[in-house]
């Protein structure tokens, strides 16, 4: 026979005292549960024999079941049922236990109307206050209430002032608070106010550490930033004003100001380096019509900056330079480059040193020995120019002076910067290059009045042509040695005899007698193409040499010229 219970009332708050009032903290964990039993057809079953087994579950109505236990009881004439849950026989669990103040219970019934154990679920109802009654009997037991209420107590809202701190913590939007305030919000940034509603002085929020007797202020400002104020509650340390017109972040009393140093001896003291997209201004006046570098990074474990230069007109940015390298200081103004026509004057922008340059044909050439790097004395044979990120000279006769008429010497792999690619730029200035071998035929065929480009007698080793050399040396003996035979310098190219460093003993020789120039081609593993002039004759040798004899470097430009 199908049987259907209905729930008629939960007697909420309604508990089941055995003891008096005074014994309150020993109230039973048992409320009461009344029901009207009826079969499928709706009719009263009265005064019939049944089992309720009665389950409380945790959470949700599938959760974990925490309590269980069985009754037996006889219906009434009316087929009502009146039991004590709590008090029934305990199959699972302890009404003890629970934590009624947590989270939510629910109550299922199950019955069996012949009295037995096959039971049949009834339904499931969460509820409600009656857990409320419970937890109020658990924390009159052993807790202490004056540290559990909060209260209104000569103006103010207290809790936890019997004596002792509260154990726990304050959640707003959050039950499980880890802080002793702490605040959530589910949609949106939540929000804590304190505000001043008048009277002088602004909102002031205070931390106080009893322990280091510290005691800081937060205060709000006219301009709604905030201030941090010292322990005195006179000067303001730091100050935020992002509302003001100046909309600034600035620190008062002339105080520093540290980045991984904790005792800053500088305004701004710094460890490590420091960027900005916009730059510090390192001079200039107004900002409206000036021209200025800007400090962009810093370096200050090595004690290097780098920087650009900007150019403000009318207040309008309209020219801002490319980042400088690594610099010891602040250098010269890095001004827009102007288009470079071949034939003028060439300005290496990473020593500001000035080459005339030449068309000869569809090629354009620096008309000067390449002069650029730090001057490091020969003082053996073999290798010395290094591959440190420095370029490095040799000048003839470790004279300065040498450098500055015929160009500095390199050994092939500085001239390279240690690659090996054929055009690559080497030592020269962007946007110029070590001519390769070809190049340099195409240039002696471009001069020579008898044998053009391509010809094959400029794929001839040692001297050939015949009267290249002639067309590309300077004239005259004020750097040549007589006779400097078949000199006219047609080209332009005012070739320079500026000797070699020697690669077996590190010495110097034929200064004036012969200039060598190195090609970015190698012959072999040890050795590269070079050209070669000379004050007897008039051609031009190609000739191979070992990587570490130090000769001159002319550039060629990558683009041909219009």
């Amino acid at each position: 026979m199908k049987i259907n219970v209905s729930l008629i009332i939960i007697l909420i708050g309604v508990m089941v005292f055995q003891m008096s009032h005074s014994a309150w903290s020993q109230a039973p964990p048992s409320f009461k549960y009344q029901a009207v039993v009826r079969d499928k057809t709706g009719q009263v079953l009265a005064s019939q024999d049944i089992s309720l087994q009665i389950s409380i579950l945790q959470s949700a109505t599938n959760g974990p079941e925490i309590y269980q236990e069985v009754h037996s009881v006889t219906t009434s004439e009316l087929g009502l049922v009146n039991i004590e849950v709590g008090r029934g026989k305990s199959i699972s669990g302890s009404m003890a236990a629970i934590d009624w103040g947590g989270e939510c219970h629910f109550l299922r019934i199950e019955m069996d109307p012949s009295g037995g154990t096959n039971f049949e679920l009834m339904g499931i109802s969460e509820l409600l206050s009656v857990p409320y009654a419970l937890y109020a009997a658990e924390a009159g037991s052993g807790k202490r209430e004056a540290d559990l209420d909060w209260e209104i107590t000569g103006g103010n809202v207290v809790t936890g002032h019997g004596g002792s701190y509260p154990g726990g913590n304050v959640g707003i939007g959050n039950n499980a608070p880890g802080t002793l305030l702490y605040v959530a919000k589910n949609m949106g940034e939540p929000t804590i106010t304190i505000r001043n509603l008048g009277g002088g002085g602004g909102a002031t929020y205070s931390m106080v550490d009893d322990l280091s007797g510290a005691n800081w202020k937060f205060k709000a400002t006219t301009y709604g930033g905030f201030k941090i104020r010292d322990q005195a509650n006179v000067l303001d340390v730091l100050t935020m004003e992002p509302n003001s017109a100046a909309n600034t972040l600035y620190i008062k009393t002339g105080g520093n100001v540290g980045i991984g140093k904790n005792t800053p001896a500088e305004k701004l003291d710094v460890t490590g380096r420091v960027r900005s997209d916009q730059g510090f201004n390192v001079n200039g006046t107004n900002g409206l019509n000036d021209t200025t570098n800007q400090v962009t990074a810093f370096n200050f474990t090595d004690d290097k900056l780098k920087y650009r230069t900007v150019i403000h007109s009318g207040g309008i940015l309209i020219y801002a330079s490319t980042e400088s390298g690594w610099v010891d200081a602040v250098g010269e103004f890095i001004l827009p480059e102007q288009p470079f026509e071949c034939g003028g004057t060439l300005v290496d922008s990473r020593d500001s040193k000035s080459y005339s340059t030449v068309q000869i044909g569809t090629q354009c050439w620096m008309a000067e020995n390449l002069n650029v790097g730090m001057k490091i004395n020969s003082i053996q044979g073999g290798y010395q120019q290094q591959n440190n990120q420095t370029i490095e000279k040799y000048c003839y006769g470790n004279d300065e002076a040498n450098c500055n008429i015929y160009g500095g010497l390199y050994e092939w792999p500085e001239a390279m910067q240690y690659v090996t690619t054929e055009g690559a730029q080497g030592i020269c200035p962007p946007g110029w290059h070590i001519a390769t071998d070809n190049e340099w035929k195409i240039l002696e065929g471009t001069v020579d009045s008898q044998y053009g480009v391509g010809d094959p007698e400029w794929d001839k080793e040692n001297f050939r042509g015949l009267d290249a050399g002639g067309n590309l040396k300077e004239e005259g003996t004020t750097h040549w040695n007589s006779p400097n035979f078949g000199a006219t310098n047609s080209s332009g190219f005012t070739g320079l005899p500026g000797g070699y460093r020697a690669y077996n003993s590190g010495s110097f020789n034929n200064l004036g007698y012969y200039g060598y120039f190195w090609s970015s081609t190698q012959n072999s593993t040890e050795s590269s193409w070079l050209r070669g002039l000379s004050y007897g004759h008039p051609i031009v040798g190609r000739l191979n040499y070992y990587k570490d004899w130090g000769f001159s470097v002319r550039c060629l430009k990558d683009t041909i010229a219009p």
